[in-house]
């Protein structure tokens, strides 16, 4: 089903990680404002007991990679949240980025390292309440990324597609 999905929606190979147009009107992550009360939280494992870090400052030398963000996300978006664990045992580090989105409703990206590359998007579709919401998948440089949203499926693709290493996201305000 996934490989039918994909092929449908046209998912392409690594090579389309170059493609600079986006198909919304964007903004950096950086310039994004807070949806409300800025939350920044990673649960910090690797202390006895388990610790919360409040910053990204913090948090990015304990992470374990370097995050891979879009350089653009919609331009009516705010941030909500930020956060994941780092310094792990078990299960390794994790990054999460949580933006609402004032016309189409929500915009999350994942992150956690993998030891393999997987050079296909897996993108797959899926109707929750009256929006779809699309999911796409892909391990790039030892690092699972996952972006859900109810943006369209080409725009998903478009923001998998754009990846970029230490793309500043935290709001400047």
């Amino acid at each position: 089903m996934m490989l039918g999905v994909c092929a449908l929606a046209g998912c392409g190979s690594s090579s389309t990680r170059t493609s600079t147009t986006a198909p919304f009107a964007g903004i950096a992550p950086s310039a994004v404002r807070w949806c409300s009360t800025p939350t920044i939280a990673f649960e910090d494992d690797g202390t006895a007991p388990p610790s919360i870090l409040p910053s990204w400052a913090q948090a990015k030398p304990l992470l374990g990679f370097t995050v891979e963000l879009p350089p653009l996300i919609p331009k009516d978006a705010c941030l909500v949240s930020g956060g994941g664990v780092v310094r792990n045992p078990t299960f390794g580090s994790r990054f999460t980025v949580l933006y609402a989105l004032a016309t189409t409703g929500a915009l999350s990206i994942a992150e956690v390292p993998k030891s393999q590359d997987i050079p296909q998007p897996q993108c797959d579709a899926e109707q929750s309440g009256n929006a779809p919401i699309a999911t796409c998948q892909q391990t790039i440089n030892g690092l699972n990324v996952t972006i859900s949203s109810s943006l369209t499926f080409d725009q998903v693709r478009y923001l998998l597609a754009s990846l970029k290493p230490n793309v500043d996201w935290v709001p400047k305000s």
